[in-house]
């Protein structure tokens, strides 16, 4: 994330302003303030999670399955990649090699989208 903020200096005041609040009490930054009031912050994040992450899954057939005309066997593990759910133009929209994170700001909705496996698939999404 640093580097894709570094890379656009634009968004080093905006991430600036955004967050400020969140250290003026305090020795520590207000943790509750940086993940509920931070909406740039926060799309920056999800830009950069959407562009780099290369997140897959394994599944064991326990059917004989096609998939484009081609039959998988039961008995056998699928590898199911992630990343390119990412770079839908259809979900995420045009430019989808460009660093953009406006598209999490115009549409809220991005990051609960079945296009959105930063992490894997699962009931919730986790890396763990």
């Amino acid at each position: 994330m640093l580097a894709y903020i570094i890379h656009h200096p634009e968004l080093i005041g905006i991430v600036r302003g955004e967050t400020e609040p969140a250290f003026k009490d305090s020795t520590r930054p207000e943790f509750h303030f940086l993940n509920n009031a931070c909406p740039q912050l926060a799309a920056i994040w999800n830009e950069t999670i959407r562009m780099t992450a290369y997140s897959a899954s394994v599944r064991h057939l326990t059917e004989d399955t096609v998939i484009g005309g081609k039959t998988l066997r039961k008995g056998n593990r699928v590898m199911i990649p992630y990343r390119q759910l990412h770079f839908n133009e259809e979900v995420f929209g045009k430019g989808i090699k460009l660093f953009d994170p406006e598209r999490f700001i115009k549409d809220e909705s991005l990051h609960r989208s079945t296009s959105w496996r930063p992490f894997g698939g699962g009931i919730t999404q986790c890396p763990g």
